[in-house]
């Protein structure tokens, strides 16, 4: 089975409409992803305690949107990359089983 079997999450950096009007920024194996996502749950159950505290507080101001914000923005975003690392580990089984059985037709043609 080949070693990048689980593809690669690819990031561009797009700054217009155009065709050209990108930049390609890097690319993140299957662990990569992982460690991503596994960074921003944390800051994603942070964000949502504090929003949830200071609105307990009855403060509501543009610090507390601005924090609403973040929480938002990190939420998307854990969920961007969680979608991008199942498709990586559904990619890696899929051709992992079909290693398997390219592996036990080949046996029992000999």
């Amino acid at each position: 089975m080949d070693a990048d079997a689980s593809g690669s999450l690819c990031v561009d950096w797009v700054f217009g409409t155009n065709d050209d009007e990108f930049e390609p920024i890097g690319a993140l194996d299957y662990w990569q992803t992982h460690a991503v996502v596994e960074a921003l749950k944390p800051y994603v159950a942070e964000s949502a305690n504090k929003v949830a505290y200071y609105k307990a507080k009855g403060e509501k101001n543009r610090g507390t949107e601005v924090l609403e914000d973040a929480r938002d923005s990190a939420a998307f975003s854990l969920d961007l990359f969680s979608i991008a690392l199942n498709r990586m580990r559904t990619a890696y089984k899929k051709a992992e089983y079909e290693g398997d059985n390219s592996t036990s037709e080949s046996r029992t043609d000999t």
